[in-house]
């Protein structure tokens, strides 16, 4: 999924809620960080995938690839929920959000070799 994608499927499933690309963009920050950093990094090859903050909506590839880039997704949806004040609706954007991202992690916990640490005895 590119960010024009994500940006564009959130606002057919959100169209009450207006936001510029800018505030999106902040939060699709967060979450991508979040993946490289407690995901990505923590397993071989991680420093070789580069990841910069956004700051235009393009046809950048995500982190996350299908079927779970729809953390992406969910993860949009809990904050404008939070934003709004709608705290049912955002407990259970969350609650998808936090679903897909474990299973990501649990995908690339099995698939990436994770990082080997030496031990140094004395």
């Amino acid at each position: 999924m590119t960010i024009v994608e994500l940006f564009s499927e959130f606002h057919k499933l959100r169209p009450e809620w207006v936001v510029n690309d800018e505030e999106l963009l902040q939060y699709l920050n967060e979450i991508e960080g979040r993946i490289k950093n407690e995901i990505i990094d923590r397993h071989e090859g991680g420093e070789q995938i580069n990841y910069v903050p956004y700051t235009t909506s393009s046809e950048i590839v995500l982190l996350a690839k299908a079927p779970y880039d729809r953390l992406y997704l969910h993860y949009l949806e809990a904050r404008a929920d939070y934003t709004i004040g709608d705290t049912t609706r955002y407990h259970n954007s969350y609650a998808m959000f936090n679903e897909a991202f474990e299973a990501f992690a649990k995908q690339y916990n099995r698939t990436v070799m994770p990082k080997r640490t030496r031990i140094n005895y004395f």
